[in-house]
């Protein structure tokens, strides 16, 4: 709809000021905050203090591509000497070398969860708590910020053609059926700072602006605020040719969308921001 409403001179009807605007962050110092609060919160905890925790941010917050309607903090709980894997590809000799190295854990996700649940069931400033299928949402009693998701998860390690080398995630259990996802964050986070450099600080810029975007077309009922995921946004212009990342905003937004409509037959195929 953006390209169709182009004008004459090839530029769409969103003055470049109003682009500056959507492509500024949210609330840096009280995601930040908000951040601190709940990893300190797990850590010095009876439950979980003696436990081999990796907390981190994920999502719009930890890439820096939030934007103010929606500078959510999305903390991953990793428990760092538990882990899942690809073992089964392995060739039969190093899954022989694999099960002498690593014995079964007798603490998992399902524990991680629990005492999870434990530690911010006992805590005031936890007003609210929503268990999800793969996470659980606190509400807490600030003005600006309401919303946290952690993940508990455990690590994800994927293997090549030895149990000596391979790349780190995570792995995450859904509860309704207890199947597992596997995720690689960090590399998504790594992937995205690199792109934005390539591409002159860009490409981080234009993600808030499709992110305004979205934000815009669900308050006009003209699409469902689930029809675009902040992480399939971020995926979808991460492909986008560095090319396309012009002088100034409206010049990267139209060659954006231009890309994307031209190569529509194409997204299936587009890779992730983690590979």
């Amino acid at each position: 709809k953006l390209v169709e409403n182009k004008n004459k001179d090839n530029e769409i009807k969103i003055p470049e000021s109003t682009l500056k605007v959507w492509a500024k962050t949210g609330a840096n110092t009280t995601s930040e905050n908000i951040y601190n609060q709940v990893k300190n919160m797990l850590e010095k905890s009876d439950e979980l203090k003696d436990k081999d925790l990796d907390i981190f941010l994920q999502g719009s917050f930890a890439s820096g591509t939030h934007i103010y309607s929606e500078s959510d903090v999305d903390i991953i709980v990793k428990l760092s000497n538990v882990f899942n894997s690809n073992k089964h590809l392995l060739p039969p000799e190093e899954r022989r070398k694999h099960d002498i190295m690593y014995s079964t854990a007798d603490y998992t996700n399902d524990e991680l969860r629990r005492d999870i649940l434990s530690v911010v069931k006992n805590r005031d400033a936890v007003k609210k708590i929503e268990e999800g299928n793969k996470s659980i949402t606190l509400f807490l009693d600030d003005e600006e910020y309401k919303e946290v998701d952690l993940v508990p998860c455990v690590e994800y390690r994927l293997y090549g053609q030895t149990c000596d080398r391979y790349t780190e995630g995570i792995s995450i259990k859904k509860i309704r059926d207890g199947t597992k996802i596997h995720n690689f964050p960090k590399q998504h986070l790594k992937n995205g700072t690199e792109k934005d450099r390539e591409t002159g600080h860009h490409y981080k810029s234009i993600v808030r602006v499709f992110k305004n975007i979205r934000r815009k077309l669900v308050e006009e009922n003209i699409i469902d605020k689930k029809t675009a995921p902040s992480y399939f946004i971020e995926s979808l212009l991460y492909n986008i040719p560095n090319k396309n990342y012009g002088s100034n905003l409206q010049d990267t937004l139209v060659n954006c969308l231009n890309w994307v409509v031209q190569n529509k037959n194409e997204l299936e195929i587009l890779k992730c921001q983690n590979k």
